[in-house]
């Protein structure tokens, strides 16, 4: 998808009309009724998990790499949101082949590889079957149940 050249500026209005108008569409409002004070949550009712979405694809049009807590933003403001991309911004886009390229999706930056290891150790003791309607066991003297 092309980044609209508008938005990939370190200009704080552009990246503030990029979230709002993400935001507007999203929540299907008018552009004009989201202001740069509203809270995501208390004022536009947008869930921690809408509110990651947006915080995603703002990333992507703006050709930053992802935020690594992007719920954290479930309460702020627009222009909290706007100011925090203008910042990643002022670091320059991700290159090509970066980390975050190479990272699968649903792989965080604090996941770590691991490995299963098999270790071989005996069987544990199986009691004795006594057969049918008789118990024994351990300390137990056999006893018939028929």
């Amino acid at each position: 998808m092309e980044v609209p050249s508008r938005y990939v500026t370190s200009n704080r209005a552009s990246t503030l009309d990029l979230v709002t108008e993400l935001i507007a569409k999203r929540a299907e409002l008018p552009i004009s009724s989201v202001s740069p004070d509203s809270r995501l949550l208390s004022d536009l009712h947008l869930n921690s998990i809408t509110v990651a979405q947006l915080v995603a694809a703002t990333a992507r049009k703006l050709q930053l790499p992802n935020p690594v807590s992007p719920t954290d933003f479930a309460d702020a403001k627009v222009s909290e949101v706007a100011q925090a991309f203008d910042e990643q911004l002022k670091l320059g886009p991700a290159s090509p082949g970066s980390e975050v390229d190479s990272l699968p999706a649903g792989i965080d930056s604090w996941v770590r590889p691991f490995r299963v290891e098999l270790v071989e150790r005996p069987l544990p003791q199986r009691k004795r079957f006594a057969g049918p309607g008789h118990m024994a066991g351990a300390g137990h003297s056999r006893k018939s149940f028929c």
